[in-house]
């Protein structure tokens, strides 16, 4: 049984190309989320970044959360940043003066922009 070379050219360039791995764009990376522990008691976590948006839930002061990314909304006492986290399965945000420092340090965050 003969092999034809267009063949062998076929099967070879498919294999490089699915071989070959590609990276994806900087912004659609998500660096690893993080703990935060709560700073205020009644946090409140609403639907956007904003103190106008709907509240999904309160937080305990000293309540750890997982928080995965950033944004920034409105600003509350000076600072624009707020983090993202959930409450049963429901994204919502948290401004980032409600939560223990240095734990969230702004833009220069741990984790990524949402």
């Amino acid at each position: 049984m003969q092999i034809s070379g267009t063949f062998l050219a076929v099967i070879t360039i498919v294999a490089v190309a699915v071989a070959s791995p590609t990276s994806a764009p900087e912004h659609a990376l998500e660096k690893r989320s993080k703990k935060c522990t709560i700073a205020t008691a009644g946090a409140r976590c609403r639907k956007s970044a904003n103190t106008d948006a709907d509240i999904v839930g309160t937080f305990a002061k000293g309540q750890v959360k997982t928080f995965g990314c950033w944004t920034l909304g409105e600003a509350v006492d000076g600072e624009a940043v707020w983090v993202r986290t959930n409450i049963d399965g429901v994204r919502c945000f948290v401004s980032d003066t409600l939560i223990v420092q240095p734990c969230v340090t702004g833009q220069t965050a741990s984790f990524g922009l949402c």
